[in-house]
């Protein structure tokens, strides 16, 4: 609204710039509300996007044998991956890399985490068996 169309419902001037400043100024504090909570938004979601990066990460190592995922992402160049439709492209490359240049991160066979029931292993179980006993799938 204009001062203009205040004085013409009924206000004085004095009211009409009054009421005119008052609006300007609620205006301003929720634009300032408006970007913090942007900017808290914008910081949050890259706090997720890098978090579901360590995960799959994390996964993608356990998964290749790593003893410590931890110690093995330590050596990843991020540089070689690339974040593209909730992938990482370029992770199994950096893997077979680390593999080659720290073979002591990693097992040598197939050596799924024990079930959570504490049973021993028999032979001929499947990895996907472990997994639901862990609750992973």
């Amino acid at each position: 609204m204009t001062k203009m169309e205040l004085m013409e419902m009924g206000l004085k001037e004095r009211q009409a710039e009054k009421l005119l400043e008052w609006s300007n100024a609620e205006r301003a504090v929720e634009h300032q509300n408006a970007q913090q909570w942007k900017s808290r938004c914008e910081k949050a979601e890259g706090e997720l996007a890098k978090s579901r990066m360590e995960w799959q990460m994390d996964l993608a190592l356990l998964e290749a044998g790593a003893r410590s995922s931890r110690a093995a992402r330590a050596l990843v160049e991020n540089g070689r991956i690339a974040w593209k439709d909730g992938k990482l492209e370029g992770l199994a490359e950096e893997i077979l890399r680390i593999k080659r240049e720290a073979p002591y991160l990693f097992r040598e066979g197939e050596n799924p985490p024990p079930p959570m029931k504490g049973r021993t292993v028999k032979a001929g179980e499947s990895k996907e068996k472990w997994r639901k006993e862990a609750g992973l799938m």
